[in-house]
């Protein structure tokens, strides 16, 4: 596929998103761009974006560079795009952060990452700088928050659910109908677990692939898992960053199913330490037959140019329980723009989020990498997937959307680090959770201090 599309039913040209970008540069006569706070911009200013898991090359890197050539144009601010692995992007937050240089801005993670990062000062809050109107349509802006500020805004959303090799299902001989279609209600664990065991006895692939970005715990199953044991997103929230305790039922029951697919042996042997550029060779080789870590760019990418798009097919997470009303839902992951606290070009960053955030360049993301944009003014025609578009479109006209990373840094990292104990039996379910419970009162105690 292109990096735009010349037609899109309805949607924006590629010629016609130019000529756009060359009127609204053309339009500016002096070589000063003035600010949201009203301070002038100085021309051939440069700012650093440093954004994470899409390297040189990839549909969404061939984005920046395009989007960068765009504002430059309009601004004259260059926009130097440095790309930081999934891997590594902790530590080098952390670095830069520590230097006070490095970056101006930041796509990272949402949820406890915004927390965290606010939390150090080592990221600007945002409220006043990008437009009431923006902001409005954004999704998921409450897991960004910080003691009632905003600190970082919805660059794009991930829906998770599962995608699976048609080809390795049909040599486990599982059925063509097995999956419902993806805007339908999901599979039942039972149905679920009997085609796992069909792919682990009758083929050489694994059923589940097993990628963990931080080399513990996959924590994208517990997320999807959890929602289904729950009547209402504010009671997730009220648990996961709230008063509530993780001491559940509910949590129990999500950490039981997820544990039950690793006691079976269904993820691909060593996946826990597996990185996140192995995920996309687990799948593209038919390695691994399904995943629940949905990524349209990378991974998913990568298995319909091997099988075509055919053969991969897409339906909502298996349901290990479908007596609560979150039954069906899909969990939605945003990733976040961020802006440094020790930038020294603040007023430039904050234009460069607020370009990255016009409906042009809305459409012109989702028409060139297939990511949902994290805005509802895009036009959704662009994603040209039919089991994708199906899937989103779907499950946001149904309102059945629930929010992904609504924890504090402090039950993340525990879940990283002893999500594997709970999971080889060296833990209950309830020693897990109570560890959660522990170690986010002392977290937010030590931030109360």
């Amino acid at each position: 596929m292109s990096r735009f599309s010349n037609k899109n039913k309805g949607g924006i040209s590629r010629r016609r998103f130019l000529q756009n970008s060359a009127v609204a540069g053309a339009a500016i006569s002096s070589p000063l761009l003035v600010s949201s706070a009203g301070k002038a911009l100085a021309a051939n200013e440069k700012i650093v974006f440093w954004e994470y898991k899409d390297p040189p090359g990839s549909n969404l890197f061939m984005y920046y560079e395009d989007a960068a050539k765009q504002f430059l144009s309009k601004t004259g601010i260059e926009v130097e795009i440095q790309f930081k692995s999934a891997e590594g992007i902790e530590q080098a937050v952390a670095s830069a952060a520590n230097a006070r240089q490095g970056f101006d801005v930041l796509l990272w993670w949402s949820g406890p990452t915004s927390r965290n990062q606010a939390s150090l000062g080592n990221v600007t809050a945002l409220d006043g700088l990008i437009p009431t109107e923006t902001l409005s349509h954004m999704p998921g802006l409450e897991s960004m928050q910080y003691e009632g500020k905003q600190y970082g805004i919805t660059f794009d959303v991930s829906p998770w659910f599962l995608v699976y090799n048609r080809t390795t299902l049909k040599k486990a001989g599982v059925s063509d109908d097995a999956f419902p279609p993806p805007d339908e209600d999901p599979i039942d664990w039972a149905s679920f677990l009997d085609i796992c065991g069909k792919i682990k006895r009758n083929t050489d692939a694994a059923p589940l692939a097993w990628a963990n970005k931080q080399g513990y715990f996959n924590e994208w199953y517990l997320y999807n898992f959890q929602g289904q044991a729950f009547d209402s997103t504010a009671e997730i929230i009220a648990i996961n960053i709230g008063d509530e305790s993780w001491q559940h039922p509910g949590v129990y029951s999500a950490l039981e199913a997820y544990r039950e697919l690793y006691q079976n042996g269904y993820f691909v042997e060593g996946g826990e330490v597996v990185p996140y550029e192995q995920h996309i060779v687990q799948l593209a080789s038919g390695q691994a037959a399904m995943s629940v870590y949905f990524d349209v760019a990378g991974a998913t990418k990568e298995m319909i140019a091997v099988y075509g798009q055919d053969n991969v097919g897409f339906t909502k997470v298996p349901a290990f329980r479908s007596d609560k009303k979150l039954h069906g839902h899909v969990c939605m992951e945003p990733n976040t723009l961020y802006v440094a606290s020790f930038s020294e070009k603040q007023d430039a960053a904050v234009e460069w989020l607020k370009f990255l955030t016009t409906v042009d360049q809305r459409n012109a993301l989702a028409a060139a990498t297939q990511i949902m944009p994290g805005d509802d003014r895009w036009d959704t025609s662009l994603i040209t997937n039919p089991g994708i578009s199906r899937l989103f479109s779907g499950a946001n006209a149904k309102n059945q959307v629930y929010p992904y990373d609504f924890v504090t840094q402090a039950q993340y990292e525990s879940l990283l680090q002893n999500g594997i104990l709970h999971l080889r039996g060296d833990w209950s379910s309830e020693e897990l959770a109570a560890d959660f419970d522990k170690v986010d009162k002392e977290y937010k105690e030590q931030i109360k201090g």
